[in-house]
């Protein structure tokens, strides 16, 4: 039991510390950590797809699943083997034709959605705890959460006092984006443009990365 508990406290440590080193950089710091579990989510799938794990309970739980929603489907290809790619949708394919013959329809619960799903809500509840303990104000000077991030908030957080910190920062977090990408904007024609400042250079990918936040996330919602 001690053990067990040792284990899920270094995981919670290691996931505050992801989430931490996620403020100094240019994304929202929940799809900062998503991106990284859904690479290597993508990773594991890649590393069963052989024959020889035809029959694995994995293998079988992705069939089951009806296989990946269309954007991982693109990432794992991307990540997969050729054969591993023809072995899995081989089985996907055999499903298909059994489902298509009785008449039902072929709906799809994509394994790497539901994992980044589940792991989301774990990410909020430590975001709500590092705000309190102390990495507010560091918090405050990255790009914060993304506009989608944002819009859930109340789901995770409820009513708590810690929403009004968050509103005010996301518009002040808002507001430097805009304001450095104007700076851009204003500076695109030499001889200005090599007055840019690294903002201002870094704002295009800020300011997709706060609008749109991680792509794929939420496909399936």
């Amino acid at each position: 039991m001690a053990l067990k508990k040792c284990s899920y406290m270094d995981e919670i440590k290691d996931i505050c510390t992801r989430i931490i080193e996620a403020f100094s950089s240019d994304r929202c710091p929940l799809c900062g950590v998503l991106r990284m579990d859904e690479f290597n989510s993508l990773w594991q799938w890649a590393g069963h797809s052989g024959e020889n794990d035809k029959n694995s309970e994995k293998r079988k739980q992705l069939i089951n699943a009806g296989g990946f929603c269309s954007y991982h489907f693109w990432r794992f290809k991307e990540m997969c083997t050729d054969y591993g790619i023809a072995s899995i949708c081989t089985q996907l394919i055999e499903k298909l034709l059994e489902i298509l013959k009785t008449g039902k329809q072929w709906a799809v619960k994509c394994p790497v959605c539901s994992e980044l799903s589940q792991k989301e809500s774990e990410y909020f509840s430590q975001l709500l705890f590092l705000l309190k303990d102390g990495h507010a104000s560091k918090y405050e000077e990255s790009s914060g959460l993304c506009i989608w991030h944002y819009m859930k908030i109340r789901e995770f957080f409820g009513d708590d006092p810690i929403l009004e910190f968050l509103h005010k920062s996301q518009l002040n977090q808002l507001e430097k984006i805009k304001i450095n990408a104007a700076g851009l904007i204003a500076k695109q024609e030499p001889p200005l443009n090599l007055q840019q400042t690294d903002d201002e250079k870094h704002s295009p990918l800020r300011t997709t990365w706060k609008m749109a936040g991680l792509s794929g996330l939420y496909y399936e919602r």
